[in-house]
């Protein structure tokens, strides 16, 4: 049987916010699992708190930034590859 994670939402969210500290090494995590290395888990309530935090990224500028951190265009693709 294949090792398992469950995977936190803000793990997921660094693969779309790529400023984030620990953005590689989160997409390396969902690599490793798409190629079939080891499993992940979710919490029953995961999509929607990703979505929340893809949400906000859209809507708020952050430390400073005139733009909100993801257009609104890149926050629906990222809800729909959930």
């Amino acid at each position: 049987m294949k090792p398992g994670f469950v995977l936190d939402s803000s793990v997921l969210a660094k693969l779309w916010l790529k400023d984030e500290p620990g953005s590689q090494a989160a997409s390396a995590i969902v690599d490793q699992a798409r190629n079939g290395r080891w499993r992940l888990h979710a919490p029953a309530i995961f999509q929607h708190e990703v979505c929340n935090l893809l949400s906000r990224a859209a809507r708020s500028p952050v430390g400073g930034l005139r733009t909100p951190r993801l257009s609104a265009a890149q926050a629906k693709a990222a809800v729909e590859e959930l």
